[in-house]
């Protein structure tokens, strides 16, 4: 008679120890990965970002085609690969003609793909191109702010801007996560998301302001405006993390995809970051730097 392998409470501790082991180590390469895209900058980390689009996107595809969708594939890379170059360059100005040519031509290629191609085709192909490569843009409009000050990229405040938004973004999560996993009984979403509650929520926007402040202590920004971009950024967080599990229950998958070990998909790690790029950038933008509405505002008023 043989022994039948054990798979009893030791059996299952090693296995929860080998998921945790292979968890920490994907997120310590991705974050390392990331935060050195971060530093160099410029084509550094506008390809590192553009890398992450075109892996989110295919996994969005991935997802649409469970519900029958067949979006235009070359042209929402094109165009997702257009408007980081825009981005790169500081060219917000042709941000909007590049989002206005590419819906153009999404309905071109509808006309060209009847019957096949479905209205549900044409909004699949704008939903990736907005929800993904163009707010993924953001971060690199916000990592060349201030970038033609000075070469030395401490120097830099995009740097610090980049790293505070990844910080907090992170820290809302992991706070939200290890809260909710000791303390959550209310749930927040349950149709959404069954295992998220009002207790981790909120454990994760207290960790993640706390981590705000002590990044604008290091930076050239006023603890009013550190403050409020921290709340904000927690906001963007939980809701870009909640828009994708909405899109996910809809499509019936678990993840988006299984490239990254005990995380899931490259989106299902990234999307809670997907809307706190462009409220940063916005922010910062308009009440930091004081341009774009907010210098359009006070030009009227003056006048």
């Amino acid at each position: 008679m043989t022994d039948t392998p054990d798979s009893g409470p030791s059996s299952a501790a090693s296995s929860t120890s080998s998921h945790w082991r292979s968890r920490v180590l994907v997120g310590l390469c991705i974050g390392g990965a990331t935060v050195l895209a971060i530093f160099w900058g410029g084509w550094f980390w506008t390809l590192f970002c553009l890398s992450m689009v075109l892996l989110c996107t295919q996994e969005l595809f991935g997802i649409l085609a469970v519900k029958g969708l067949n979006p235009s594939r070359r042209l929402v890379i094109t165009t997702s690969v257009v408007l980081l170059v825009m981005a790169q360059f500081q060219q917000r100005q042709y941000l909007l003609p590049t989002l206005t040519i590419g819906t153009i031509l999404s309905f071109v290629r509808l006309l060209f793909r009847w019957p096949q191609a479905t209205i549900g085709d044409l909004a699949a192909s704008l939903l990736a191109t907005f929800y993904v490569g163009f707010l993924c843009a953001h971060f690199v409009l916000l990592r060349e702010l201030g970038a033609d000050a000075s070469p030395n990229p401490f120097e830099q405040v995009g740097l610090g801007y980049v790293l505070m938004t990844c910080l907090v973004v992170s820290a809302s999560d992991i706070g939200s996560y290890y809260t909710g996993k000791r303390l959550g009984k209310t749930p927040l979403f349950p149709n959404l998301s069954p295992k998220k509650t009002w207790e981790g929520a909120l454990g994760g926007a207290c960790f993640a302001v706390l981590t705000g402040l002590i990044c604008t202590a290091l930076l050239p920004l006023p603890c009013f405006h550190g403050l409020v971009l921290s709340v904000l950024l927690v906001a963007s967080a939980q809701l870009g993390d909640l828009v994708e599990s909405l899109i996910k229950r809809d499509a019936g998958v678990k993840n988006s995809g299984v490239l990254l070990s005990g995380h899931g998909g490259f989106l299902d790690r990234l999307d809670s970051y997907l809307f706190s790029g462009a409220v940063a950038y916005y922010y910062l933008l308009w009440f930091v730097h004081q341009e774009g509405i907010y210098r359009d505002i006070r030009s009227i008023i003056g006048s």
